[in-house]
């Protein structure tokens, strides 16, 4: 049963007394029907976040490179601004 399974990982992470609680709490909810299939679907909900996650932080890094390379193009049309206004006479500016 997948509470079992579930049920052994908790317990080699708390590796403490309160394990065997768990275990025996858990073990009662393995008797009711339908339990595994929440905890199937409660599994699935763990990965499908944590998937969710990784794209969350790769969008923030694309965010950080679009940003720089905007900074730079907004710094390229500047410097090209300032030559044309040499070109065409105008103030000089920094």
């Amino acid at each position: 049963m997948a509470v079992e399974g579930f049920v052994g990982n908790l317990t080699n992470v708390a590796g403490e007394p309160t394990g065997n609680i768990l275990r025996s709490a858990l073990g009662i909810l393995a008797n009711i029907p339908g339990v595994d299939l929440i905890v199937k679907i409660v599994q699935v909900a763990g990965a499908l976040f944590i998937v969710y996650l990784v794209f969350l932080i790769m969008k923030t890094i694309a965010g950080f490179k679009s940003a720089s390379r905007l900074k730079t193009i907004a710094k390229n049309v500047e410097e090209i601004n300032s030559k044309l206004d040499v070109l065409v006479g105008k103030k000089k500016k920094k």
